[in-house]
């Protein structure tokens, strides 16, 4: 399982739904954290559902909460939910991953 903050360096002027996209976009699968050695991994699919409107100062923090529902054989999914700085749900994204190696 992962979890953590996230937000743009440089604020974008309004935070929209493809900026969100992007930062859910940019953590790496959970079950790549229980690897002994570096392997090569790729998505097979990635949906994200949206809960509630992109809203909120673009300088925000987002919480990206992530677990690993199932992994083995070289195939994991996960879940993830992110909330917006004041707690609220925003999005569920999910993720089946094949890992080589």
């Amino acid at each position: 399982d992962l979890c953590g903050f996230m937000r743009y360096r440089q604020a974008p002027a309004a935070m929209t739904l493809p900026h969100l996209l992007c930062l859910i976009d940019g953590w790496p699968p959970p079950p790549g954290a229980m690897l002994r050695t570096p392997a090569a991994m790729s998505t097979l699919s990635w949906t994200v559902e949206m809960l509630a409107p992109v809203t909120g100062a673009p300088e925000q923090f987002w919480r990206y909460d992530a677990v690993t529902d199932a992994a083995h054989d070289g195939y994991g999914h996960t879940h993830a939910r992110i909330f917006t700085e004041d707690g609220s749900p925003v999005a569920i994204s999910r993720q089946t991953i094949s890992i080589f190696g």
